[in-house]
């Protein structure tokens, strides 16, 4: 079996630069969708990232199994509990040095009351509702191994929730 690996200090500009982080990276040419950030702000970026808006939704109901369902930042509006913008400032980065980076939110009052699930992170287009990039994963109770594990998942109406200490990890080593 072959192994690729990367030193972190390879991996930690170009993981700061997906998270939405300024860095010493240089793009070159015009960018696209692959240049913008997770938690894109308006912070020395250019005017096309700059058209760029991160969210991260708590969600209720049935997670999907893919992409397929999750056409544009509309797709599953019904089941959002908790929703965090870049827009609004509702991230701190704790650590934006290492690889991972570490993230926590301001406390936001929930939108809906139900069973958080899963979590879909999106970075759109402001002005439409055009997908540039999103993930999504399983909610769960802290020890649950959960791809976001928070202390409760009965989430409240009106009652304020934050994230810490959400963790964007990049692998420096892969096999083929």
């Amino acid at each position: 079996m072959s192994k690729i690996e990367m030193s972190p200090a390879f991996v930690v500009p170009y993981a700061q630069r997906i998270a939405g982080k300024n860095t010493s990276v240089t793009v070159v040419g015009t960018p696209g969708p692959s240049f913008y950030g997770l938690l894109n702000a308006d912070n020395n970026l250019t005017p096309i990232e700059k058209n760029a808006t991160g969210f991260i939704y708590i969600m209720k109901g049935v997670p999907p199994t893919d992409f397929s369902t999750l056409v544009d930042n509309t797709s599953y509006e019904n089941n959002v509990l908790i929703k965090f913008s870049s827009n609004d400032n509702d991230f701190l980065f704790t650590v934006d040095t290492a690889n991972p980076i570490v993230y926590k939110t301001r406390y936001i009052p929930a939108m809906a009351t139900g069973t958080a699930t899963w979590f879909r992170w999106v970075v759109k287009n402001s002005s439409t509702n055009e997908l540039y990039q999103q993930i999504i994963g399983d909610v769960n109770t802290i020890g649950s191994g959960a791809d976001l594990e928070i202390p409760c998942i009965d989430v409240v109406k009106d009652v304020p929730h934050r994230i810490i200490n959400l963790r964007l990890n990049f692998p420096t080593v892969w096999t083929y």
